[in-house]
């Protein structure tokens, strides 16, 4: 008469290799607690061999679940999962399962995971997909998580990248190539900001003379300098908290915050035009300019247009060139 068996009963020993291959974070247990082997990628996290003469105790500490024994207790905690702790490195847990062992000289298994700890171990002990087991989707999870890190990482890259972009375009759409100073839309700009205009100022508008002489005798190179240098003798000429851009050709703008008196108004005039006037060096050649400036007043709390400004201003520019190089013209701020 045949016996039958269940399959539940019969005992299934696995060789040393098998285990490293199939549990390499595995642990097995003599009666006393003390480690008689050890898988392949455990060993990994120790400086020296667990097996010699370290119990489980020495090299971990139980945080879940609360046994009454310990860790000379886990023989009858058979299946269950438990939480393990590093003593090296008490912030890396371990989660496991006790497994039963058949080998004669073992009384249970461990086989640990560093579930969400993962990453750091990978990091710390230097591990690859060889160190897991082949139907371990553990590590492809991780490579999927840092994959999804650095795309992450480009995506913010590339949104720098196009923020300093927009920032670079903006800023060149505004400013002059050749001076460094605001141009014509960077003027309108930042004169579109109200605040900027609501305190009382000053628009003087500076034209130069000669230019077209300078370029027809020593080209246009010579009037790219002449340009250049008279930008930098207007900023020299002006404070931090003033404006000054390149209306366009020989052309320039100043806004002159808080000045609101005639008189100081024609002395500031005069003074830069003297030193736009200065000849500028090219090449071993000097290039005479001149330059006539048209002046507006804006009272404090005026309400006169930037337009009306600007008209009044060129007004007064053409009535300082009909009386030649090197003059000034004041005019009132008339309403329009």
């Amino acid at each position: 008469m045949n016996t039958m068996i269940s399959p539940d009963a019969m005992p299934l020993g696995l060789s040393g290799d098998a285990l490293d291959i199939l549990m390499p974070m595995h642990l097995a247990l003599a009666a006393d607690g003390r480690v008689i082997r050890t898988g392949p990628t455990l060993k990994k996290f120790f400086q020296t061999d667990p097996c010699k003469g370290n119990t489980l105790a020495d090299l971990f500490e139980l945080r879940r679940p609360t046994l009454k024994t310990g860790l000379s207790g886990l023989s009858g905690h058979i299946g269950k999962p438990i939480v393990l702790a590093m003593r090296d490195n008490p912030k890396l847990r371990m989660r496991g399962v006790v497994l039963p062992c058949v080998d004669a000289r073992a009384e249970c298994l461990v086989n640990l995971t560093p579930g969400v700890h993962l990453g750091e171990a990978v990091r710390r002990y230097n591990l690859t997909m060889s160190d897991f087991a082949p139907t371990d989707l553990a590590i492809e999870l991780l490579y999927l998580i840092e994959a999804r890190g650095l795309a992450m990482g480009e995506a913010k890259k590339l949104i720098r990248r196009l923020d300093n972009a927009r920032i670079i375009a903006q800023t060149e759409s505004t400013t002059d190539s050749l001076t460094g100073l605001p141009n014509r839309r960077g003027l309108n700009r930042y004169i579109a900001s109200a605040d900027k205009l609501d305190a009382g100022m000053a628009l003087v508008l500076i034209d130069l003379d000669l230019f077209k002489t300078v370029n027809d005798t020593h080209g246009h190179a010579a009037g790219d300098a002449v340009l250049t240098a008279v930008a930098k003798r207007l900023q020299q000429q002006t404070r931090a908290t003033d404006f000054v851009a390149r209306a366009g050709g020989d052309e320039f703008i100043l806004l002159l915050h808080g000045l609101t008196d005639a008189s100081a108004l024609e002395s500031v005039a005069n003074r830069v035009v003297r030193a736009v006037s200065a000849p500028v060096e090219f090449e071993g050649n000097a290039c005479f300019i001149g330059a006539c400036a048209g002046a507006v007043l804006r009272p404090a709390g005026e309400n006169l247009a930037f337009t009306s400004l600007l008209r009044t201003a060129d007004k007064a520019l053409y009535a300082a060139k009909a009386e030649g190089s090197g003059r000034v013209v004041v005019a009132g701020a008339l309403p329009g």
